[in-house]
């Protein structure tokens, strides 16, 4: 746990840097007087360090308000660490078929399992995942134990959707892991509020509060909600790692 607080802290004055360089640029969408704070402005005790590097998110001027309650952080794993989550997510996933009649709907070309036990060389790599959902949690937020890995064919996509509070509380950080992909974010009250966030493989994306509770999120195939900032982004497979905070009831019980 030391170690990794010391990951943080790295973490937190590499992106101040991109921050302070990035507030003396315009990007489509983000005018830099409202998309880019000071640093210390994200570093409130909910906050404990930058959510991410604000070149991978775009905003509709009446988004950028809640672009705080999410963001990217690029090379999260090494190619090494990611290299050995694949080949045990192959291994648990061996056998099985990608669908395409999600039980919600949701996801169309997809495999999936959920996940508490990691052997070899991954646990430190989950912990430190769950960690940072955790800390863009606040205190006394608590990551559920199981993980939900889900495999994403060539083919396949996610449709808009809120993830239920049944299943998961207030933060969702997810691991990147094969191909990039954009993942769009939109109010679900308001069609002028939408973020859309480029997912480079070894990142993770974290999505918080009104994003995560007010916003749908989706990871779209083919068409202009598939680009970012006026360019393709072409996807192909993509693996995912996802950890998510306990829902509510979780908190009053022990599931150790």
């Amino acid at each position: 746990r030391i170690v990794y607080r010391a990951t943080l802290k790295q973490l937190s004055g590499l992106y101040q840097k991109k921050l302070t360089g990035a507030c003396s640029q315009t990007h489509p969408g983000f005018p830099s007087s409202s998309v880019c704070p000071s640093p210390s402005s994200l570093l409130t005790p909910r906050r404990p360090f930058s959510l991410g590097d604000p070149a991978l998110l775009e905003a509709s001027v009446t988004a950028e308000i809640d672009c705080g309650d999410v963001g990217v952080l690029p090379g999260f794993v090494t190619e090494d660490e990611s290299e050995s989550l694949l080949v045990e997510i192959r291994r648990t996933l061996r056998g099985k078929r990608y669908l395409y009649n999600h039980w919600d709907g949701a996801i169309e070309g997809y495999r999936e399992t959920e996940k508490p036990v990691w052997g070899e060389a991954n646990p430190p790599v989950i912990h430190r995942l769950k960690q940072v959902a955790e800390d863009a949690g606040g205190e006394d937020v608590r990551a559920l134990d199981e993980v939900h890995v889900l495999d994403l064919a060539n083919d396949g996509f996610i449709r808009p959707h809120i993830d239920s509070i049944k299943f998961c509380g207030d933060v969702i950080a997810g691991l990147s892991l094969v191909s990039e992909c954009v993942m769009v974010f939109q109010h679900e009250d308001d069609s002028t509020k939408w973020i859309r966030a480029l997912l480079p493989p070894l990142s993770i994306y974290i999505m918080r509060g009104r994003v995560r509770h007010n916003y749908t999120h989706a990871v779209p195939l083919t068409g202009e909600e598939s680009g970012f900032k006026g360019q393709t982004v072409s996807r192909e497979q993509r693996v995912s790692v996802i950890s998510r905070t306990r829902p509510p009831q979780h908190h009053n019980h022990t599931s150790h």
